[in-house]
């Protein structure tokens, strides 16, 4: 029997160190993979400077304002208004006429995805004031079946 014991030491010791092993593989590919990750992070531009420039290329652009603003513009809420800075009337041009050109492209792409914002928007007022005619209608039906029903 002292012999029986001894294989089922080592046996114990072999699958102690394998696991030991996973997991020091498992911790090494985590931080690896995790260090990997963060260093692009590093090197994207923060978003401030991506919206700063538009605003040069917009106050250099002259815009027709009554073809790109619709009439609702006048109503407004005010958490819109801080889009809206004067500051870019002041900056100066850029000088080179390619960027005015991809800035102005960016400017109309964003313009365009506005557009169809506000006309998505528009459209789900719409339905939502339908579905609210609708359910007003329905329970005024259901008012009228248990007036009829006492």
């Amino acid at each position: 029997m002292p012999n029986h014991k001894k294989p089922n030491r080592l046996l114990f010791w072999i699958v102690i160190a394998i696991l030991v092993a996973m997991c020091a593989a498992l911790f090494l590919w985590r931080s690896f993979a995790t260090s990997k990750s963060n260093t692009p992070a590093t090197q994207t531009p923060p978003p401030a400077e991506i919206t700063a420039a538009p605003k040069v290329v917009e106050a250099s652009v002259p815009v027709d304002q009554s073809a790109s603003v619709p009439d609702s513009s006048a109503s407004m809420p005010q958490s819109t208004a801080a889009l809206v800075d004067d500051g870019i009337v002041t900056q100066a041009m850029p000088k080179n006429q390619s960027l005015v050109q991809e800035e102005t492209d960016k400017l109309k792409d964003i313009e365009k995805q506005l557009k169809t914002q506000q006309q998505t928007l528009q459209a789900q007022h719409q339905d939502a004031d339908k579905l609210i005619q609708l359910k007003e209608e329905q329970i005024k039906l259901l008012e009228q079946q248990l007036a009829q029903q006492k």
